[in-house]
């Protein structure tokens, strides 16, 4: 059984404002359950959504930094 000291997910968005909390939220569940011992990072690319993706995808690091 291999043995992991980091993982990270990547997510990409495109004016995902009303699924993009969810798909964090569902991050932060994997985390919190399956990751106590591992270092994780998230890394969010937006490409120009214009529907405030960014603002929340912000709001929610702040958060839960």
């Amino acid at each position: 059984m291999s043995s992991f000291n980091s993982f990270t997910f990547v997510v990409l968005t495109y004016n995902h404002a009303r699924f993009i909390l969810e798909h964090l939220e569902s991050i932060k569940y994997l985390i919190e359950n399956y990751g106590s011992d591992i270092d994780v990072d998230i890394i969010i690319a937006d490409d120009a959504s214009q529907d405030g993706t960014v603002k929340i995808c912000k709001l929610w690091f702040e958060k839960n930094s």
